[in-house]
């Protein structure tokens, strides 16, 4: 009986566990995929800056981690108290925060980025080429981080990832 029950308690959390696995895995894929096309160039530089560059977004976008988890907590409190009104509101808030966030990276990615090469050792050529890699990547900074509030608000919720992923 006891087997039973912790059989089904296992097979509920891991089936709310993947889809968490599979989102942070989603950003570091995009590193990745752009550091196998651009290898086949065979041009070192170019491989150095784009691994440079996807390795410092992804660590920008993680200091934003803070979104997922404590819209989690939030909205599942709210769900656990029946607030219809506030669970809604804390999607909004949290949106919001990533919204201002990617912004406020997109303004100062310039002074960012320049600071965090100033510590940092490399190729004059490589690091220009990460530069201009992660310029670009910024752009998308507000959706990057907007996806933390998504997938926390899911799982505060109870509710898959998988299924809601096409509007993402």
């Amino acid at each position: 009986m006891s087997s039973q029950l912790l059989n089904k308690i296992d097979k509920k959390i891991l089936r709310l566990a993947y889809p968490i696995i599979l989102a942070n895995i989603s950003i570091p894929l995009l590193g990745l995929t752009d550091t196998a096309v651009i290898g086949h160039l065979g041009a070192l530089d170019i491989l150095a800056g784009i691994s440079m560059g996807a390795v410092l977004m992804g660590s920008i976008y993680w200091f934003f981690g803070f979104l997922r988890m404590g819209v989690t907590g939030l909205v599942a409190q709210a769900r656990g108290a029946n607030e219809k009104v506030e669970i809604s509101s804390i999607l909004f808030r949290g949106l919001l925060i990533a919204i201002i966030g990617g912004i406020g990276l997109i303004v100062v990615h310039s002074f960012l980025f320049s600071s965090i090469f100033y510590f940092l050792a490399g190729d004059i050529g490589a690091e220009k080429l990460a530069m201009e890699y992660m310029s670009i990547r910024v752009l998308t900074a507000p959706f990057a981080i907007s996806i933390f509030v998504f997938v926390g608000w899911l799982f505060g919720m109870g509710k898959r990832f998988i299924r809601y992923a096409y509007w993402l």
